[in-house]
This record gives structure tokens, C-alpha cells and sequence, in this order.
């Protein structure tokens, strides 16, 4: 039975760095996006005609939006705040792929996020 309960107690604090985690690394990932986003509208980071800006606002503004609101608005429907900060990360994820460590950031805000939604909705039930 003691081993049952330790098993439990290590759970739930391993479930507590995940959603640190989780949490830090929607923030720099939103945050930065955002700031991708404004800094590559403001400086005209276009190929010269301004067909991209719509490109850059839509999927870095736009993703980090998703993100900030997936991860921290909606902490009550984890589905839902899964669903969001995933599809924001990877929106931002595909403006930004060259840089190579943002796709592998924006895959492990995916990762934690739906490992974390799984984990609620399995202690709601």
C-alpha cells in the first residue's frame, strides 16, 4: 500500500513540472512569435512586393495568439486549450522553420500540451 502512495505523490509532481513546463515554454513561444510578427511587419521583411506580410502576421501574430490563449485562457477545457496551443505552435512552427530550433520547441509544446490535457481529463473522470 506505501509503495501505491509513493507512486502517486511522485505522479502528481512529475504532472506539476509538465505543466511548469508546458506553461514556460507556451510563453516563450507565444511571446516570440508575436514579437516575429511584429518586428516582420515593421521592418518589411517581405521579398519586395508585400505579398508575405499577410504571412507573417497571419501565422506568427496569429499562432502566438493561439498559443498565449490555448495555454493560459483556457485551463478549465483542456481539449480545447490542447487543441489551440497546438495548432498555434505549429502555425508559428511553418513560419519559422529555417530556424530549426523553433520546430523542435513548437513540437514539444505539442507534445506537453496534449500529454497534459490527457493527464486532466483523465483525474476528471
Amino acid at each position: 500500500m506505501e509503495a501505491t502512495a509513493e507512486g502517486m505523490r511522485m505522479s502528481g509532481r512529475s504532472f506539476g513540472r509538465i505543466a511548469t513546463a508546458t506553461k514556460v515554454l507556451a510563453v516563450v513561444l507565444g511571446v516570440g512569435y508575436i514579437a516575429a510578427g511584429v518586428v516582420g511587419a515593421a521592418f518589411g521583411v517581405t521579398d519586395g512586393d508585400g505579398s508575405d506580410l499577410a504571412f507573417w502576421l497571419v501565422l506568427l501574430v496569429g499562432g502566438g495568439a493561439l498559443v498565449l490563449i490555448g495555454s493560459f485562457v483556457l485551463g478549465s477545457r483542456p481539449v480545447l486549450s490542447a487543441v489551440l496551443t497546438s495548432v498555434g505552435a505549429l502555425a508559428g512552427a511553418v513560419a519559422l522553420f529555417w530556424s530549426v530550433i523553433v520546430p523542435v520547441l513548437a513540437l514539444a509544446l505539442v507534445v506537453l500540451s496534449v500529454f497534459r490535457a490527457r493527464r486532466a481529463a483523465a483525474h476528471t473522470f
